[in-house]
């Protein structure tokens, strides 16, 4: 089949670090469609994928719309071929590719007229929680995204946000803290891949934090 391939990159500029902090959860609806009002992501990271700039010339256009307009563009180049759409990203590129994924499948752009469905999966490096548990049920189950999500356990950045409440909580602890509405209750989404660079020869077990996250390491575990 032909595969439609989308890779985010990482955090670069200053305001994207300040939108890794934005650590509260955010409704999705109220930028991407989606029928359920409890479902909630990253507020920061969501104004990442939806924001834009009118007045600024590179920023006209949301990278929601760039993508989505790519997408659409390359299926109608396709009509007659099987295609899938695969979405890569390291650490913050993870979160925009997750929440891009969710966003093609919640808006039914991998929906053909004929109803054939496209399959859409995710492979994720080093990534943040996104969302809450309403927003990995609704994700995984409800849409059918496929999700691989990679991480090193030395890394500190996939533990994050969510330190307190999250996926490894007790599930009376989850649905309190959603029931009244905590702004910091995360679940990881997907299937896990736990690396642990400690274990190869070639890399220094003893290096700094930076080094746990670095992509490069990543890849080097996973080819054995």
């Amino acid at each position: 089949r032909r595969d439609i391939v989308i890779a985010w990159r990482g955090t670069v500029t200053h305001v994207e670090w300040v939108a890794n902090l934005q650590n509260f959860l955010k409704p999705i609806y109220q930028d991407i469609p989606c029928p359920d009002n409890d479902v909630r992501v990253e507020a920061g990271f969501l104004d990442m994928y939806t924001d834009r700039q009118t007045k600024d010339g590179y920023c006209k256009y949301s990278s929601r719309e760039q993508v989505l307009g790519e997408v659409r563009r390359l299926l109608a180049k396709f009509p007659n071929e099987e295609v899938s759409i695969t979405l890569t990203g390291h650490s913050l590129g993870s979160a925009m590719a997750t929440l891009s994924a969710f966003d093609i499948a919640e808006t039914r752009l991998n929906v053909r007229e004929n109803g054939e469905k496209i399959h859409v999966s995710v492979f994720s490096f080093s990534g943040p929680r996104v969302g809450n548990v309403k927003f990995k049920g609704r994700l995984e189950k409800h849409l059918g995204v496929k999700i691989l999500r990679v991480h090193n356990k030395h890394d500190m950045v996939p533990k994050s946000p969510g330190f307190l409440i999250n996926e490894k909580s007790p599930a009376w602890l989850l649905k309190f803290a959603e029931d009244i509405d905590i702004p910091w209750c995360y679940t990881h989404v997907g299937v896990e891949l736990e690396l642990d660079h400690k274990i190869s020869p070639f890399l220094n077990p003893n290096a700094d934090a930076a080094c746990a996250h670095n992509l490069e390491a990543h890849l080097h575990i996973l080819d054995g």
